[in-house]
């Protein structure tokens, strides 16, 4: 076989498992490495399809993208972002006078309308029943710039978290979900000011 037929399979792959992820279309980031040697692949396209089942001669390319010295790339998108001044959760009663803080990190689809898809909505981590109910109350009222590809507005699944401070505390970033929990901050001294 040629490299070629060997790295436009690659290509066809990689694509697929793009397609393949649980929001449809998530932005994608990579690198290209050879299996044997860990060494890069530069100079390397990669496309990404909608639907690998379409005719052969059919052949209908949503974004594409060339690695670059380090195999690494990125497809041409625009994730999802969060409207300033958007309201927040409410601190529940209980919880605030009782000093208790805490933190929901939740994951959910942004519409193409920019909603978030309350059917889609899970939480990964939380340290009280009572501040998920406070997110799934407010999450609905949250208005998001939806995220773009090709200058077409798409579904994309994310990552929030929300953090309980009584004093305040950090802003939530919003994350495109790559099936791995990203790192936030649990809540301590550090993200809860005194």
């Amino acid at each position: 076989m040629s490299m070629r037929w060997k790295l436009g399979c690659l290509t066809v792959l990689l694509s697929m498992m793009s397609i393949s992820s649980s929001a449809g279309c998530q932005l994608v980031l990579g690198r290209v490495l050879n299996k044997e040697s860990g060494a890069p692949f530069r100079q390397i396209e990669i496309a990404l399809v909608p639907d690998t089942t379409l005719r052969a001669d059919v052949f209908l390319m949503l974004a594409k993208a060339t690695t670059d010295t380090s195999g690494a790339f990125h497809l041409d998108a625009s994730p999802v972002r969060a409207l300033p001044n958007q309201p927040a959760p409410l601190y529940p009663d209980e919880m605030r006078k009782s000093g208790i803080q805490g933190e929901v990190l939740a994951q959910f689809i942004v519409d193409t309308r920019g909603h978030a898809d309350m059917s889609t909505f899970k939480v990964l981590r939380a340290t009280h029943e009572e501040f998920t109910y406070a997110v799934r109350i407010a999450l609905p009222k949250i208005a998001f710039v939806p995220a773009e590809l090709k200058q077409r507005k798409v579904r994309q699944l994310v990552q929030m978290p929300f953090h309980f401070c009584i004093n305040g505390g950090p802003r939530p970033l919003l994350r495109p979900d790559t099936s791995a929990y990203w790192w936030v901050p649990k809540v301590s001294a550090g993200v809860c000011p005194l």
